[in-house]
């Protein structure tokens, strides 16, 4: 997306722009902001008004302006119905519009006036649309609300086709699916006897913007991403989203009200992050009983309160105001309430910690880019969307939708103040914020290497920094020397770049390190542009300064963060002279998350050798890179590291800190830690569920997921993804089905990886329809999610809709194929099976383990001699993988029930052949042992067979490998070999011999279940064999009745 400095619009420099604002507050401030990026751009700036609310003009002497007549006293007297107002402006304003454009056109021809290059209207004015195609003038809108909000009003015809309008009470909580993620009382409402009018006036504006020259929005890409990306897709006009405004400059108010100063004075006495900022816009109202809720939830809530208390907040009020009696008394200079406040110096002050808002568009960038929590209480209009963007969707605030009643506001105020609720959302507000600072930055840095790689003359390019270093805001430059000087350098550097490189640094420093919370910096992921740095490097090269660690930090910065281009980040890196912090930490960044984090580990080691003690980011990165080799030693060093420096109480480390010991299995360590935390986010609780879900602790993940909820932290998808699997795990099916419910409720994002957990848990219970439907509901899936879906349709049987799927997939791998051919095959279908095969190979998939062993089992079945030698053929070709070959013949003898005999002799003739065996051939051998073919041969032979065979394999048995021979017992009635195996079990899982004396406790293995009897004289157990059974683990299709015996036997002599 095209930013307007580069822009077709910027035809010729010096030529006239004309921008027409909307007289709303709202409105006015964003086109003057406008007009002002413009003029910096070396355009002229002429600005029609109309008398109604115009602009004071003094304020902007770099514009000219002409004002038009609009009938002021009919317009005033209408401006109590908003609708009414901007559709009598829109016909009132047509004529003397369109003479006062004539008539500045006619003076460009007869006083030789610079040409007017196009008219910037309001895109509420769509009658401009039609006079500036009559005057052969390009129209370009501007877009003073979110482009999200925008998409809802362009919606309002298929909305009202739909019969959503008027909006009902009774389905105002049902979502609008045309429109994600709002609900019904969502959309956009204003307060209006014309509602007819208010639709015309939607499609209009619309309608006429469609067919004008482009877009501007007052918005940013990365906030508005998948936003502006529906835009351009329903839209196919240039479109410019260039803010926020008044990052670039700051417009004076057009306000009625003058700022008062005392909101400054008294925040500066006040603690960092402690105050609630109050302000409803320049409009929004509310009755007297709001207004006394409101003053009594912001004292009683004991946190201080800045309070914009406007003539005309309280309807009916007019230009008093009337607050409690005895209010200001309960205070104790706790609040400070104004007539008018310099709102954008208020959000950007220390103090400020959280800001009450109506979620008017202009407010909510302000709050976002200076990274302040929300409270927001929409009243009308765009503000809705604004309000379910800034709470469900970018979760930098809380809705308060409930009535205005002082007990919620004060609970709501606390949330966000006090509470651990208001730390994660300060936390993503902050990530949003610089996220803000780092787009401008790099908007500036693009434009400069543009022009830098076009330009030889240096001239131009200190003209550009110039006028760079003047635009910047005042706390920006206040990082610098001078502009004076920085201009000197730049007339005497032969490489200018490398003076930008400088000054870009310096204003990242300052844009980052602006924040008083310990947040550490957000680092882009994404290289500048790679062939941009690669001339900037060769220049380096050829100046001799890419052994300079200041100038070549950011080429090694994208270079690491490149995968392709580690090696070189690595070669460049070498030939440093001494590496500062920003290089190492750039290094160990880019190979914590490429395919040598070890790397990443011993970069870190050679900088702390090197005397350098690293910060906070070093050491997310580190602890990243440990995590992912599961290196938990050298993790607890560097935690050392950072408890000796101080950087155990930074959020974003402790995260990092728990992720890498749940990782490693260390749970304890990483609940201790997680305990102590004073601060928590969502991602400290899913560090520790995800520990705990690898680790199949499946009954802490449910617990945890509760007291996450009693403290009142919302999940998000990876939160619901550990969970569902957790019940899934324990078949804990109702707490399964009311997490579905709690994704609904809380309209959390179905991403691909929570719409894959819950395809695979329904299919794994047979609710294929269910499967099927959250399978509908994913934006996004990949071939897990279809195959997924498959096995799920194949394992109850449903193949035509599993092979309608298959037939369906955009790609299909080999687990596609063989989930389908599994289906074909457990279903009887053996011809169908092969068939799928033949398809298989000729579609060149290479197949695995379970493919063969499933096809050659269906070759039996159906006698096809000729597919089973062909393969038998393939496996015997398949030299690189011995074990791989051995496994398929071993599987094919237990394919087809009966040949247990032969799979020993295979064995027999892999061990010959000096092939060690897999813990998977062994266990495939001893279910050999045990299946019921060779019930016939008689107990002492399947002693021999199976015991024997035990106490003689290459690999000591484990707890499976004795399960199954106890299994077998069971099957037999064998109670001595079953002895033998219980005694065994309990040696290798100690723990269950810790029982309380006296009592009879069930102890589970495989199929069985035992119950012993504790001597309590001898402290050792004895067992009464009841061996029942729950499900044979035996793959023969012989389910022999099990033998039970009540024998008494001791144990103790086995475990002698």
């Amino acid at each position: 997306m095209d930013v307007l400095g580069d822009s077709h619009i910027h035809q010729k420099k010096g030529r006239r722009l004309i921008l027409f604002p909307l007289p709303l507050q709202g409105h006015i401030n964003p086109m003057l902001q406008l007009a002002n990026i413009l003029y910096s751009k070396g355009f002229s700036i002429t600005i029609i008004h109309t008398n109604f609310n115009s602009p004071n003009t003094s304020n902007y002497p770099q514009s000219s302006f002409c004002s038009i007549e609009d009938s002021s006293s009919e317009t005033e007297a209408s401006t109590a119905d908003l609708v009414a107002l901007l559709s009598l402006l829109n016909v009132q304003c047509v004529v003397s519009f369109r003479n006062c454009l004539a008539k500045l056109l006619s003076n460009v021809e007869e006083e030789e006036k610079e040409p007017i290059a196009c008219l910037i209207t309001d895109a509420t004015w769509y009658f401009t649309q039609a006079v500036a195609e009559s005057l052969k003038l390009s129209r370009i809108v501007l877009r003073t609300n979110s482009v999200s909000s925008f998409l809802v009003f362009a919606a309002f015809p298929v909305l009202s086709q739909k019969g959503y309008f008027p909006i009902r009470d009774s389905q105002s909580g049902a979502p609008v699916p045309e429109l994600p993620p709002l609900r019904v009382k969502d959309i956009p409402v204003v307060e209006t006897c014309y509602r007819e009018t208010l639709h015309r006036l939607v499609t209009e504006a619309t309608n006429q913007m469609k067919v004008s020259s482009g877009c501007i929005w007052n918005s940013l890409q990365d906030l508005e991403l998948a936003s502006l990306t529906k835009f351009q897709q329903d839209f196919p006009i240039p479109m410019f989203p260039i803010g926020p405004f008044h990052k670039f400059f700051s417009a004076s108010s057009s306000s009625l009200l003058a700022h008062d100063q005392t909101s400054i004075s008294w925040l500066d006495k006040q603690t960092p992050k402690s105050v609630i900022y109050v302000s409803f816009g320049s409009i929004a109202a509310i009755n007297e009983t709001e207004f006394l809720e409101v003053a009594w939830g912001l004292a009683n809530s004991k946190v201080p309160f800045l309070w914009v208390v406007r003539p005309g907040l309280v309807r009916g009020a007019e230009w008093i105001e009337p607050l409690p009696q005895g209010f200001l008394e309960t205070l104790d200079g706790r609040g400070h309430i104004v007539k008018w406040a310099p709102q954008q110096e208020v959000l950007a002050h220390p103090a400020t910690g959280g800001f009450w808002t109506h979620c008017g568009w202009n407010s909510t960038l302000e709050s976002i880019c200076e990274g302040v929590p929300m409270i927001c209480q929409p009243c009308f209009g765009d503000q809705m969307v604004n309000a379910i963007y800034v709470s469900d969707v970018w979760k930098v605030g809380l809705h308060l939708e409930r009535k205005l009643e002082r007990g919620e506001v004060e609970r709501t105020i606390r949330r966000v103040m006090k509470e651990a609720e208001g730390q994660e959302i300060r936390g993503h507000i902050e990530t949003r914020a610089s996220a803000c600072k780092h787009s401008l930055f790099q908007r500036l840095f693009n434009h400069y290497i543009s022009k830098q790689l076009q330009c030889e003359a240096r001239g131009t390019i200190r003209d550009w920094l110039a006028k760079l270093l003047s635009n910047l805001e005042e706390g920006t430059t206040a990082n610098f020397t001078n502009s004076s000087q920085i201009i000197h350098c730049l007339e005497t550097n032969p490489f200018p770049a490398l003076l930008f490189m400088k000054l870009a640094r310096s204003i990242t420093h300052h844009l980052t390190t602006s924040s008083t919370t310990q947040k550490p910096k957000r680092v882009s992921t994404k290289p500048i542009s790679l062939n941009s740095i690669k001339e900037l490097h060769a220049n380096l090269i050829r100046t001799h300064l890419h052994t300079d660690p200041s100038s070549i930090s950011n080429v090694i910065k994208s270079y690491a963060l490149s995968p392709s281009y580690l090696d070189k980040a690595h070669l460049v890196f070498n030939q440093l002279e001494r590496p500062t912090l920003l290089v190492f930490n750039h290094m160990i960044q880019g190979l914590s998350q490429s395919d040598q984090p070890n790397e990443a580990i011993d970069m870190y080691n050679n900088m702390y050798h090197q005397g350098f003690t690293g910060d906070n980011l070093t050491f997310i990165f580190v602890f990243k890179a440990c995590a992912r080799v599961k290196d938990v030693f050298h993790g607890q060093k560097v935690h050392a590291h950072i408890l000796k420096l101080g950087f155990g109480s930074y959020l974003f480390v402790s995260n990092a800190l728990i992720h890498l010991y749940a990782s490693c299995g260390r749970l304890g360590l990483a609940r201790k830690l997680f305990d102590i935390m004073t601060n928590r986010d969502l991602v400290s609780w899913n560090s520790l569920n995800c520990g705990y879900s690898q680790c199949k602790r499946f009954e802490e993940v449910l617990a945890l997921f509760n007291s996450m909820q009693e403290v009142n932290v919302k999940a998000d998808a990876v939160t619901m993804v550990k969970v569902i699997l957790a019940c899934s795990n324990l078949g804990r099916w109702d707490i399964a089905d009311s997490m579905v419910k709690y994704i609904e409720e809380n309209n959390i994002e179905f991403d691909v990886y929570l719409g894959n957990t819950l395809i695979d848990v329904y299919g794994r219970r047979g609710l294929v329809d269910l499967a099927q439907e959250a399978f509908n509901q994913m934006l996004d899936k990949n071939i897990v999610s279809w195959n997924a879906l498959i096995i799920g349709y194949a394992k109850v049987g449903h193949l035509i809709e599993a092979q309608k799927l298959f037939d369906e997939m955009p790609r299909r791998d080999v687990i596609s194929w063989t989930s389908l051919i599994t289906g074909y095959s457990r279903g009887n279908q053996f011809v169908e099976a092969v068939k799928l095969f033949r398809e298989m190979m000729l579609a060149k998939v290479k197949p695995d383990e379970i493919t063969l062993a499933t096809v050659l089992s269906a070759c039996a079945h159906i006698g096809s001699l000729d597919m089973g030698e062909a393969i038998h053929d393939y496996i015997k070709g398949m030299v690189q993988n011995v074990i791989f070959i051995w496994g398929i013949r071993l599987s094919t003898c237990l394919a087809v029930n009966g040949f247990a005999d032969y799979a020993l002799e295979l064995f027999m003739q892999m061990l010959r052949e000096g092939v060690r065996p897999t813990h998977g051939s062994f266990v495939g051998i001893l279910l050999a042992c045990t299946h019921a073919g060779l019930i016939d041969e008689g107990l002492q032979y399947f002693e021999k067979k199976a015991y024997e065979f035990m106490k003689a394999m290459p690999i000591a048995p484990d707890v499976v490998v004795w399960r199954i021979l106890l299994s077998a017992c069971k099957l037999h009635g064998n109670l001595v070999l079953a002895e033998i195996a219980t005694g065994k079990l309990l040696e290798l899982d100690p723990s269950n011999r810790e029982l309380p004396n006296g009592k009879t406790l069930p102890y589970k293995f495989g199929g069985c279940e035992l119950f012993f009897n504790y001597d309590e004289q001898e402290n050792w157990p004895t067992a009464r064999h009841c061996l029942i059974s729950s499900e044979d683990m035996s793959c023969s299709s012989s389910n022999n009745e099990a033998k039970y015996s009540n024998g008494m036997l001791s144990l103790k002599d086995t475990f002698a």
